[in-house]
């Protein structure tokens, strides 16, 4: 089973500082294809302001049937990345963890049919 968190914008989007949305992707088959499997964060700018909350630096780590991902959120406003609170928005900004029960997806159940392929030989 591989797992990749990931910023679901163009390379274009995030070269200019865009990374609103931050996805959690699951490959059963050795990446051929992938399985949105959460998604962490998807705002996008309040209307009427210069900042643009930003989710980065995803790391991720799992415990049993649990899939934890910490990231950091921080504001680009007006092209400058700012990781503290600033006095022109109350958005909270710092270190953020997420708890992905993975039993609550198949992909639990995928990779233990991969693994049975794996030890008869079939593919």
């Amino acid at each position: 089973l591989l797992v990749v968190c990931y910023n679901a914008h163009s390379h274009k989007e995030i070269k200019d500082g865009i990374r609103t949305m931050l996805s959690v992707a699951v490959s059963a088959n050795r990446g051929k294809t992938w399985e949105v499997l959460a998604e962490l964060e998807t705002a996008q700018r309040p209307e009427g302001t210069d900042y643009r909350p930003m989710f980065h630096y995803p790391t991720m780590y799992q415990r049993g049937c649990n899939l934890y991902v910490v990231y950091t959120v921080s504001l680009n406003v007006a092209g400058t990345v700012q990781v503290a609170n600033g006095p022109m928005t109350s958005f909270p900004t710092g270190i953020r963890l997420a708890k992905i029960d993975l039993r609550l997806y198949d992909v639990m159940e995928s990779d233990k049919d991969h693994h049975k392929e794996k030890s008869t030989g079939k593919s």
